[in-house]
């Protein structure tokens, strides 16, 4: 049984919805409160700074259900929390006297403390339009029901100063995407302790960093380090982008995959003029299963279908993807290295909505393989962002009859996969999901 029962995706306006108090911190920086001279401002409150780390960090879509006084103050943790991704719609703007006798909006002034002097708050709260909500006030049946939420927060939330919020935020995301409750623990831990390292009450950190972070302590999310060239110290990284299951025949696919592993694959779209269309499972947040067969509605192409797919006649994991930042360089880099990935091509396909896909890729492992191909989306969201979550990639390795032989093409493209011995070459994937595991080979 899942952890969560959530709605499907598609039918929700938003991932997360929190319904509490956002205030204004004020930080003295290195001073003390009663010394200080100038404060930097941020945007705060243990609710909304759970919706904030799923938006910014996890890139979920999210809302915050609150109320202010509609004066400069107020209008300024709007800007704070417009700047932080947060959907405000739903905030209940109260109007002001000019003075603050009956409605004011929240003030808490932090020290951050060191070494032995620990943080220390100092809230001016009374009297704010979020204490004074009251029900009836906020249209819950417009916001579960018409609009649609995935998940609200169920338990209250003790720590106020942000790394408990992020804790929160990471769980929340790694149950979202994994449904896997030690996966889901690890995000929050490492999303936790990021944000210990920045000012704020805010996660200032990315998904890159938090799954670095989880990589030290977690080997169920799998990750390959970086570097072109087989280096480690560069801050650039690169991890399994997709992985790639030739398929003759994608409903047909789809159908015995849902069976197997509990989650139904939605479908990708179409590669126009390369006479394929493909299914999407997401694996984690930037990980997926692409499920990729011939198109019986495109006319055959002029060149061999990807993939190997005109002669695929039953389902087999036959490539994947290694995503970067920058893969102008990783080319350079495995060149330098002695591998050639090929030269760097730009991709695009439609997606079901009509919402253009681009992506550049290297060309040389097109045909499928052992050898993975890199990939970079850009500025595109990432497909496994939209993908229906459920299935986690616990373990993938590679088969061959001379493991050594393939040590240095993946040494010059910073994959650091495990190579087994085997009588025949092959790629090996394990997943886990609802129904259990399910082996991809």
């Amino acid at each position: 049984m899942p952890i969560l029962e959530l709605r499907p995706r598609e039918e929700c306006a938003f991932d997360h919805v929190s319904l509490g108090e956002v205030m204004l911190r004020l930080d003295p920086g290195d001073m003390r409160v009663k010394t200080a001279r100038e404060f930097r401002v941020w945007e705060g409150g243990g609710e909304y700074n759970v919706a904030r780390g799923l938006r910014r960090c996890f890139g979920l879509r999210t809302a915050i259900v609150t109320a202010l006084a509609d004066n400069p103050v107020g209008r300024l943790v709007e800007d704070l929390m417009l700047t932080g991704g947060v959907d405000v719609s739903q905030v209940r703007w109260v109007p002001y006297d000019g003075l603050g006798r009956t409605v004011r909006n929240g003030l808490n002034f932090t020290e951050r403390g060191f070494g032995i002097r620990g943080a220390q708050g100092v809230s001016d709260r009374g009297h704010t339009a979020a204490s004074q909500l009251a029900p009836g006030d906020v249209d819950w049946e417009h916001i579960f029901g018409t609009l649609g939420a995935r998940h609200r927060p169920a338990l209250e939330i003790y720590d106020r100063v942000g790394g408990g919020d992020s804790f929160a935020s990471g769980l929340i995301y790694g149950l979202l995407t994994s449904g896997d409750l030690q996966t889901a623990v690890e995000y929050g831990a490492a999303h936790g302790a990021l944000a210990m390292t920045t000012p704020g009450d805010t996660s200032m950190a990315s998904l890159a960093e938090v799954e670095a972070l989880m990589a030290g302590a977690s080997a169920r999310v799998q990750r390959l380090c970086a570097d072109p060239g087989g280096r480690h110290d560069s801050e650039d990284h690169v991890l399994i982008d997709h992985l790639v299951y030739a398929v003759p025949d994608l409903p047909a696919a789809v159908t015995d995959l849902a069976e197997r592993s509990g989650v139904q694959a939605q479908a990708g779209g179409r590669h126009t003029g390369r006479g394929t269309h493909n299914a999407l499972l997401a694996l984690g947040p930037q990980t997926y299963l692409e499920i990729i067969a011939p198109d019986p509605e495109q006319p055959d192409p002029a060149v061999p279908r990807s993939f190997g797919l005109d002669g695929v006649r039953h389902g087999s994991l036959v490539g994947w993807a290694l995503a970067c930042d920058d893969i102008d360089a990783a080319v350079a880099g495995a060149r330098s290295s002695g591998y050639d990935p090929g030269d760097v091509i730009d991709g695009l396909r439609a997606d079901p909505a009509g919402t253009l896909l681009r992506w550049r890729m290297t060309a040389g492992e097109l045909a499928g393989g052992l050898a993975p191909f890199l990939i970079s989306w850009g500025d595109t969201e990432h497909p496994a962002r939209s993908a229906p979550p459920g299935l986690t990639l616990e373990a993938f390795h590679i088969e061959h009859p001379d493991p050594p032989s393939l040590v240095p093409l993946l040494t010059a493209l910073g994959a650091d996969a495990e190579i087994k011995p085997a009588a025949a070459a092959a790629l090996v994937a394990r997943l886990s999901g609802p129904n259990g595991r399910a082996v991809l080979r």
